[in-house]
């Protein structure tokens, strides 16, 4: 791929990254806006070598894992700070927030230990917990079957367990 092919994708695709980042804010209970979460991916995107991406699965695949990201680096920032910072809660307690970054920090350290493990099975997790992708769609993002998805996510649900989030 190019750089101009990915300016085109991105721009197919910017309506589905925003209704992910949507369903991950809301997840969050807070932080970062749908629209600040897809720009910060974009940001992400854009600075990668085009070369990396072998189609367009693949930079879909890798633009979900971007929004992820974001939300995880945002969440330990937040959580760095006294008591989450100045981070808006409209409707969520201040508990349930702090509970949720929590939860997201530790989601980042598992797919980190998982990524060292097996990758792919570190990218089955992310677009299931994160980007709420059916199996079927992982297996047609990550250009496998949905056996081998089947296999990765049952074999990722124990670790998972013990997160809490299976």
């Amino acid at each position: 791929m190019d750089r101009s092919d990915v300016e085109q994708l991105i721009t197919e695709i910017y309506g589905e990254l925003r209704e992910q980042a949507a369903r991950l804010a809301r997840r969050a209970g807070g932080g970062p806006t749908p629209s600040s979460l897809v720009h910060d991916a974009v940001l992400r995107l854009y600075r990668r070598a085009p070369e990396r991406w072998t189609d367009e699965r693949h930079f879909r695949a890798t633009a979900a894992l971007a929004l992820k990201q974001v939300l995880i680096d945002g969440a330990r920032r937040r959580g760095a700070e006294k008591r989450g910072g100045n981070v808006e809660r409209a409707e969520a307690s201040e508990a349930r927030v702090a509970e949720l970054q929590h939860e997201i920090v530790q989601l980042g350290e598992v797919l980190a230990a998982l990524e060292a493990a097996s990758p792919r099975t570190a990218r089955v997790v992310a677009l299931k917990v994160l980007g709420e992708l059916e199996n079927e769609e992982i297996a047609d993002a990550l250009g496998v079957s949905r056996s081998t998805v089947d296999r990765e996510w049952r074999g990722a649900r124990a670790l998972l367990g013990a997160w809490g989030r299976a």
